[in-house]
């Protein structure tokens, strides 16, 4: 009978739009091990109230500047004033009520009564594949690839989704042992995501198909974000659950608080609300950015030009990080280009096309090319034998592009 029902699930796998996922080895995960950080809070940046009276779904990004998501519109700030984005083609059609804050890339994705709309040029299209999608059940989405690869996953209380391809999965998801609702995911790529159900973490892998259970007693989750290194942490109510890409889990708490309110991404860093305060994380070094009363999940951003914001209740706080935050100029790239890529392509060593990165207009030319280069895992530059660099180490050259190649 047993033999007789795993067929009849995995018959159910190979209908369309619906994947039924074997439930995983009845095999108990590790206890989590707890790591406690100190934060640094001795270089506090200079905090400052942009606005108040904000009532805010969250923050993302629009063209390289602070969005703030609020009530039936999506505004970008201009000074203490907001500017609404221009929604659909004609700008003049509706955006409905959003309830969701989303990252694509570079830039933003937005939930609403309306569907799902995605920033393009500096307005907001909505996507065909909204009609698709139960809107009023979707509770979060994470997006991971670009171009033809670029594939949603979202979640509601009983539901995994994946859309890929424009085409719409619903993945059911069963542990015996497991209950609840699905609180969190992560995508890691098209056919991978990191998935909390109650409070147990999955890795479930769809093309396998396979489902691990990594952890167990994570607690309640506020959000999950996947850092640029690869890594993934989660927001849960007993600490920062950090998942490496070899799926070692760990716990990490700052200070004597263990409950973590929010937490976002800036490419391999991360920016975390505990114990009311704002921290900056990158690999094990915490620096305390500013206090935050009232957290609201999706309420961090860094802007192109490096300025921290974040939501605190109905204020939007922006926190001066100088000197990132003052424009980029060739001078402070061009010791990039030094250390990562006139070795080769002032000698043309490896095949690399001659490109004088000591000369302005030049390193302007290839300034994009070797952007898409550092970010792209399968055809990186420098070479992959040289070790891939993190983000924090192309961040400037990263704010140089996205500042518009200041000389």
């Amino acid at each position: 009978m047993r033999l007789l029902r795993t067929s009849l699930l995995f018959l159910a796998a190979c209908a369309p739009g619906q994947i039924v996922m074997p439930p995983p080895a009845p095999v108990e995960p590790p206890s989590l091990t707890r790591v406690t950080l100190t934060p640094q809070d001795t270089t506090r940046p200079t905090a400052s109230t942009v606005m108040s009276s904000v009532s805010a779904v969250g923050l993302s990004l629009v063209s390289g500047q602070v969005a703030v998501a609020n009530g039936d519109s999506v505004s970008v700030r201009m000074g203490t004033m907001l500017k609404p984005v221009p929604v659909g083609a004609s700008g003049t059609e509706s955006l409905g009520t959003v309830r969701l804050v989303g990252r694509r890339g570079a830039g933003s994705l937005w939930l609403s009564s309306n569907g799902v709309f995605t920033e393009r040029t500096g307005r907001l299209l909505r996507s065909p594949v909204s009609d698709s999608l139960p809107l009023a059940d979707v509770k979060a989405i994470d997006v991971v690839g670009e171009g033809a690869a670029e594939t949603w996953w979202l979640r509601t209380d009983a539901a995994l989704l994946r859309v890929s391809s424009g085409e719409v999965d619903s993945i059911a998801l069963d542990d015996p042992k497991g209950a609840g609702v699905i609180t969190a995911v992560v995508g890691r790529d098209a056919q991978v995501a990191l998935v909390v159900k109650g409070e147990r973490l999955y890795l479930v892998d769809v093309a396998a198909p396979k489902v691990t259970v990594l952890a167990k007693g994570l607690g309640a989750v506020a959000a999950g974000v996947k850092l640029g290194d690869g890594a993934t942490v989660f927001a849960t109510t007993e600490g920062l659950v950090k998942v490496t890409p070899a799926n070692d889990v760990v716990l990490l708490g700052f200070g004597d608080a263990s409950a973590v309110n929010d937490v976002s991404v800036d490419g391999d860093a991360a920016f975390i609300q505990s114990n009311g305060k704002l921290f900056s994380m990158l690999v094990d070094d915490v620096r305390v950015l500013g206090d935050v009363a009232v957290p609201v999940v999706s309420g961090v951003v860094r802007d192109a030009a490096g300025a921290v914001f974040t939501l605190d209740g109905a204020q939007l706080k922006r926190l001066a990080t100088t000197p990132e935050e003052q424009p980029v100029r060739y001078a402070d790239v061009k010791p990039f280009f030094t250390a990562h890529c006139t070795s080769c392509h002032s000698s043309g060593a490896n095949y690399a096309p001659l490109i004088d990165f000591t000369n302005f207009q030049k390193a302007k030319a290839a300034a994009a090319m070797s952007l898409d280069r550092v970010k792209n895992p399968d055809n990186p530059m420098p070479p992959a034998a040289s070790g891939l660099l993190r983000p924090s180490q192309y961040q400037v050259l990263e704010r140089w592009v996205a500042q518009g190649l200041l000389p």
